[in-house]
């Protein structure tokens, strides 16, 4: 996914003499108003360029807010801007600060909501979220009757009817709560409305999730930006081919007649002895720092550091939702292969224990995956159950890309996906620990 700068700076500049209400009444897609820089009122190429330029800026944390003003302002002077006879001053007036400050502030946020829209996406972790106030706002609106229309518009669809604010991130509410209709916040001009995610548990109780929808939400999972980019050449030479080859290192590499980027932090597909080389290509010194970091070598570094800290539950040392979902990511893109039969340790509650009576056990999704080693192979470690897993292609091999970048771990360990169920075979318990053996539904 670009930087929050980016998602601005890939926006075509529209001059348009339509004013707010006017482009609310268009009901312009929500997808066309994202590829789209607009500003109500506003003829002038020049004059919405330099605060779409501006607003990357602000949003790439390059500038503040007043250096963000001044440039602006400098590009209006420039420019030649005058603003409309009898509007001087006001906020049909780009130059002062209230315009310019509700232009840049909404662009920003709404760059930084479509990247908390993008991360939730296909996160069964968190698969709802919840409006709440983030920040008093000048004059505060009805919000309570703006969520009531918007989930009786959309028939209730995914929305907690409770009473709480608490919907699906894909519900269609998201879009009929925005002013602009799209599924992300703001949702209106310096509402201080924002959204939070919810954990599956919260979401399963207020019956907006079953066990059935799992497998939906994880399918939502966006590609990366760089997932199938490559660019076919007519280089025949394998002298010039190397050269460009090493050029691009870490970016981009041959295959077949394609230059194909790399993905590092992306999503697409490799086995497990390719992945650790994808992760741990090291760009050139001369390639901007933004390309160079590892994102998911460094999570999986953590996660073999401390697996516990990659817990949604993790009272302490947790790892934060950028590298969770860095390592969730990691594993969901590694080609399941044939596993051996694998074991793993488990401290169950006594609440735990009786929910096994349906025969299933679930690897929880507060957890982004539990480490498991071949059976036999490593010592028993802390916990009150041993889990045995026979086959199942959600096992996910991690030791080859642990190798790659200077980690040893047990030959063929693996991780087991959370959120995946696996049918009970067989309980013993005449075992310490007790020994669950699970093979995946």
């Amino acid at each position: 996914m670009p930087a929050p700068g980016q998602f601005i700076l890939n926006k075509q500049v529209i001059p348009s003499e339509l004013r707010s209400r006017e482009w609310e009444a268009a009901r312009v897609d929500y997808w066309r108003m994202e590829r789209a820089f607009v500003m109500a009122g506003k003829v002038r190429f020049e004059d919405a360029q330099a605060c779409r330029n501006a607003a990357a800026a602000l949003a790439n944390g390059k500038v503040s807010l007043i250096e963000a003003r001044r440039a602006v302002r400098e590009e209006l002077e420039r420019a030649g801007y005058r603003p409309t006879p009898g509007t001087a001053g006001t906020i049909k007036d780009i130059y002062t600060p209230r315009r310019l400050d509700v232009t840049l502030k909404t662009n920003v946020n709404m760059a930084r909501g479509y990247a908390e829209k993008n991360r939730l996406t296909g996160n069964a972790m968190y698969p709802a979220s919840e409006l709440h106030r983030n920040r008093q706002s000048r004059e505060p609106r009805d919000w309570q009757t703006r969520w009531n229309e918007a989930a009786a518009a959309v028939n209730y669809e995914g929305v907690a009817r409770d009473g709480s604010f608490i919907a699906l991130n894909d519900s269609p509410i998201w879009a009929a709560l925005s002013r602009w209709r799209t599924p992300y916040p703001p949702f209106d001009y310096g509402s201080g409305m924002w959204w939070r995610p919810v954990k599956w548990r919260v979401a399963e109780k207020k019956g907006l999730v079953t066990d059935e929808d799992m497998a939906r939400i994880e399918s939502q999972r966006p590609e990366s930006f760089n997932h199938d980019v490559a660019l076919d050449t007519n280089i025949r030479d394998e002298d010039l081919g190397a050269a460009l080859a090493e050029q691009m290192k870490g970016i981009a590499e041959w295959d077949g007649s394609s230059l194909r980027l790399v993905d590092r932090n992306g999503t697409r597909p490799y086995d497990a002895g390719e992945i650790g080389r994808v992760i741990a290509t090291q760009p050139r010194e001369d390639v901007p720092a933004s390309l160079r970091t590892n994102y998911q070598a460094d999570a999986l570094a953590e996660f073999l550091s401390n697996p516990d800290g990659f817990r949604a539950d993790a009272p302490e040392n947790r790892a934060g939702l950028d590298m969770i979902e860095d390592v969730a990511r990691l594993f969901g893109r590694i080609l399941p292969d044939a596993a051996p039969e694998l074991e793993t340790s488990l401290t169950l509650t006594a609440q735990d224990l009786a929910a096994l009576q349906s025969g299933v056990y679930r690897v929880p999704l507060t957890v982004a995956a539990l480490p498991a080693v071949p059976v036999g192979s490593a010592p028993p470690a802390s916990g009150n159950v041993r889990l045995v897993v026979q086959g199942g292609s959600s096992a996910r091999r991690i030791d080859l890309a642990a190798a790659a970048i200077g980690r040893q771990v047990t030959p063929g360990s693996r991780v087991l996906l959370g959120g995946t169920a696996y049918r009970i075979t067989g309980i013993d318990t005449a075992t310490r620990p007790a020994t669950i053996t699970v093979h995946e539904l």
